[in-house]
């Protein structure tokens, strides 16, 4: 299963810890996560535009 982490990030990733623990408790339950910040940003190295596929 997958699931998808909607949470408010903060782009100086003060919440990073609380959402790494809240992926890791999802995955120890045996979902597939995916989390903007985490996977498209990679914490705030990539700025994403709203034009930006």
């Amino acid at each position: 299963m997958k699931a998808y982490i909607g949470i408010k990030y903060h782009h100086d990733c003060r919440n990073r810890v609380i959402i790494e623990k809240i992926a890791s408790i999802l995955e120890d339950a045996g979902y597939e996560t995916s989390c903007i910040i985490r996977d498209k940003e990679k914490w705030g190295s990539v700025t994403l535009t709203p034009k930006t596929n």
